[in-house]
Order: structure tokens, then C-alpha cells, then sequence
């Protein structure tokens, strides 16, 4: 999981060209695997989450940092942590009124994985607190 998600925050800042002004930082547990069932709503939602960080957060800015961590919290339950030091989510996106596809597209995302999700916004940046269940 670490390889492919260094992998893919390096493929989304080569698309959206941010290298030179947007960081990251990643913690997967060592050696967590997960079936294709999980990977593939996982992988969509992590890049909806990134790309989201890429155009919407550091608007006004010259550099920021996306984190990410992914680990076991108990048998087949994981925490997913994902933030950035942008401008904040305002509190008007968090609460999915169905006008926009991404926050949509990342509430189904996180239903397809039987998850559950919190979301804080502030001016020091955005986090999202997601606790799925693998399959």
C-alpha cells in the first residue's frame, strides 16, 4: 500500500504541476496489503481527496503539505488520516447538499467501503478522518 500510494501523490503532482510548490508526507503501516475490493473504491477515493487538496486548498499560496497515514485499527478496520495545511474546507462543502460532485463522489466512495467519516475544516487546513472495513 505504501509503494502504490507514493505512487500515486507522484503521478497527481506531475498531472496537476505542483512539485514545485506542494509536499507530502505518507505513514502506511509496514507490509499492509489489501484485496482489489478495497484498492480500487481506496484508490479513487485517495485520488479525489489529493486532487481536491491540489486545486482547492493552497489558492493565495506559494507552498503547502498534504498528509497521509493508513493504518490497521482492528481486524479488517482501517484509518485512513488525510489533510493538508491549505485554506480550509469552508463549512458549507462539508455539509453535502448534493451541489458538488466531489464531496458526492468521496461520501460514495467511503459508503462503498463501509466506511465512516469526519471531516474538519479551518483556516490551518482540512482533515478527513476515515475508518473503513476492508473486504
Amino acid at each position: 500500500m505504501g509503494v502504490y500510494i507514493e505512487e500515486l501523490i507522484g503521478d497527481l503532482v506531475r498531472v496537476n504541476d505542483v512539485s514545485d510548490r506542494i509536499g507530502h508526507h505518507v505513514v502506511v503501516d509496514q507490509g499492509l496489503t489489501l484485496g482489489l475490493g478495497t484498492m480500487v473504491p481506496l484508490g479513487l477515493l485517495l485520488n479525489e481527496l489529493i486532487t481536491n487538496s491540489f486545486k482547492h486548498a493552497f489558492h493565495g499560496r506559494d507552498k503547502g503539505t498534504v498528509s497521509l497515514s493508513l493504518h490497521r485499527a482492528d481486524g479488517n478496520q482501517f484509518d485512513l488520516i488525510y489533510g493538508d495545511d491549505g485554506t480550509g474546507i469552508p463549512q458549507d462543502k462539508i455539509q453535502n447538499t448534493g451541489e458538488t460532485l466531489g464531496v458526492s463522489l468521496i461520501e460514495s466512495l467511503v459508503e462503498q467501503l463501509s466506511g465512516r467519516m469526519s471531516v474538519d475544516g479551518d483556516p490551518s487546513g482540512t482533515r478527513y478522518h476515515i475508518r473503513f472495513t476492508a473486504r
